[in-house]
């Protein structure tokens, strides 16, 4: 996080920096390991592996590549963000009008 400028950190998680700090002290407890032995992976990764998987869609393979995780390790930790994320964070539901579709070239919406 520290050696990418603030627009390339927001161009990979779609979040500032700022963000993503208070974004993982809020999902630390339920990410992080739960043992820490060799080859552990951080709970700073997991929330970046699933940032970056859900900004840009990348393949799992390609975030195996990028982080040095196997595809079976990066499809379990994404579960596991994506769940806490639901759990803890607060959604707000908003209504989408066309014309904020079309300033945020929405494609559509995820509700749970």
């Amino acid at each position: 996080m520290g050696v990418l400028t603030d627009s390339e950190f927001v161009g990979r998680t779609r979040l500032m920096k700022d963000a993503y700090r208070d974004l993982h002290s809020l999902l630390e407890p339920a990410i992080s390991p739960l043992v820490y032995r060799n080859h552990t992976i951080s709970s700073h990764t997991r929330l970046q592996m699933t940032l970056r998987f859900l900004a840009q869609g990348n393949l799992y393979q390609s975030n195996s590549d990028l982080y040095g995780v196997s595809k079976g390790s990066t499809s379990a930790h994404i579960y596991k963000v994506v769940s806490a994320i639901v759990d803890k964070v607060i959604f707000v539901k908003v209504e989408i009008t066309e014309a904020l579709r079309k300033s945020f070239d929405l494609i559509g919406i995820l509700d749970r």
